[in-house]
């Protein structure tokens, strides 16, 4: 019946330990012998992501900051074509900056422009602490200079503790148009054009595909999620999912750390 799943990375296909297990990596391949395309989707940058796919051993499209850079798979020559692309106006950008700037170092925030990671002080904790889960290392940059020369931005975060991500999500959403604004945990904050979504990346690629929307299955953890999970023929949630995730959801699998992705592709696929 199913003929594409578009997964989550973190907190979904990824255990507590940022790894995937094993038997899921088995389901994968399971998924990939029978031609049918197994999707990563995640707000991280390609080179965070690639990796993972190459760990897999499979070659698709890949949806990177959820959904604002849709990189193809790679031909014979080893290249990644784009196939999407929506980034935040640079007066938007200069915006939110200036607001990030106010809160006096509470919150650290970091520009992502194609497959670069911008930020102003690499020893900063919430950089470090970054760095450390996606196994990218940022280029160091002042951050109004790049504004100033009206760079690409497909994405903005901002991190810190969550009563100042709270307030600064508020904020923005008062005061700026134009934007998709979501909390990805309770210390993160991802900001992107508001074209850019996982649901409207999973449409694209379904074209690509030739694939009617019924036959999609997207499993998610988050707030991020929800749009591609609703979108989806068959929206799922992992069982380590916020209770109002789990309720937008078609299905409830095991968590990430039970093999949650697993479960869903040997209900579905065997």
């Amino acid at each position: 019946m199913f003929k594409i799943v578009f997964c989550d990375i973190d907190g979904t296909l990824l255990n507590s330990q940022h790894k995937v297990a094993n038997e899921t990596k088995k389901s994968i391949l399971a998924l990939k012998s029978k031609g049918i395309p197994f999707i990563l989707v995640s707000a991280r940058m390609p080179s965070a992501i690639i990796p993972i796919q190459q760990s897999l051993s499979i070659h698709y499209p890949i949806i990177c900051y959820s959904g604002a850079l849709i990189i193809d798979a790679p031909d014979r020559k080893a290249d990644r074509p784009i196939l999407h692309h929506s980034s935040i106006p640079n007066s938007i950008v200069n915006n939110i900056y200036k607001q990030v700037c106010q809160t006096n170092g509470a919150i650290t925030i970091s520009l992502f422009s194609f497959d670069q990671w911008i930020v102003e002080d690499r020893k900063n904790e919430w950089v470090k602490q970054e760095e450390e889960i996606v196994g990218v290392t940022p280029n160091t940059r002042v951050i109004s200079e790049l504004i100033k020369k009206n760079s690409t931005v497909h994405k903005i975060l901002c991190m810190g503790e969550p009563h100042s991500i709270e307030k600064l999500e508020r904020i923005l959403k008062k005061e700026l148009d134009g934007l998709n604004i979501y909390k990805s945990k309770n210390t993160y904050l991802e900001i992107m054009n508001e074209n850019a979504s996982k649901a409207n990346a999973m449409s694209k690629l379904i074209q690509k595909y030739k694939i009617k929307q019924k036959d999609t299955v997207a499993i998610g953890d988050h707030f991020n999620d929800v749009d591609m999970i609703q979108y989806a023929g068959l929206g799922v949630a992992m069982g380590n999912a916020p209770e109002q995730v789990k309720d937008m959801a078609d299905e409830l699998t095991m968590t990430n750390d039970q093999n949650g992705v697993m479960a869903v592709l040997a209900k579905y696929f065997n």
